[in-house]
């Protein structure tokens, strides 16, 4: 009969989560991360498997949590460029909007595995092309309820979209200044407001 756990998987998952985002998969040990969660290796390899599926599996866990709170903004009586004014927003502050993050966890990770791992670089892309596909029908929906103009698609709105998001994502890393990115924010909603003004009203 297998033996119980003796901790909390999810916060252990977290705790670890937290750890490649601020320091990046190559530079991460398992020696580290045994320290960092109290648990001896064996324990972390017998609960997650070795460094590359744990690694994995706090991807899955950042994706939904990203995505729940990246969505938890959108209202349905807001505009389309308020609603993606606020998710840009929490994908940039910590959940309290008061500070800067560490970035995009999936972000970061495509740039550092890019040369070294393809099987993770393709595992991540893959989410991020998910993500992708989510704003894309958000957008769609606000298309065909008459929110959202059709000057340009869905697609072409959803791939600008998340191109500004990957580049705050990046951005995030080296800018200090949170009013900066959000001048950048406004600017960049400009576009989507364009649309909204072709609603053939």
């Amino acid at each position: 009969m297998p033996r119980k756990k003796q901790f909390d998987e999810s916060f252990v998952l977290h705790q670890i989560m937290d750890h490649f985002w601020r320091k990046g998969y190559h530079a991460t040990t398992m020696d580290e991360l045994s320290e960092l969660t109290s648990l001896t290796k064996t324990s972390l390899y017998n609960a997650f498997g070795g460094k590359k599926a744990l690694f994995i599996k706090t991807v899955d866990c950042y994706c939904n949590e990203a995505i729940r709170s990246g969505m938890s903004g959108m209202r349905p009586g807001r505009s389309v460029s308020e609603n993606l004014r606020e998710m840009l927003l929490n994908f940039i502050f910590d959940e309290n909007q008061q500070q800067l993050n560490n970035g995009c966890l999936l972000v970061n990770s495509v740039l550092e595995l890019a040369a070294s791992d393809a099987e993770l670089h393709g595992y991540i892309s893959k989410k991020l092309i998910e993500f992708n596909q989510t704003i894309i029908a958000y957008l769609q929906i606000e298309q065909a309820s008459g929110r959202l103009g059709q000057v340009l698609t869905a697609k072409q709105l959803g791939d600008y979209f998340i191109t500004v998001l990957q580049g705050l994502r990046v951005q995030v890393r080296i800018e200090s200044n949170s009013q900066n990115l959000i001048e950048v924010i406004d600017t960049s909603l400009l576009l989507i407001q364009q649309q909204e003004k072709h609603d053939g009203t």
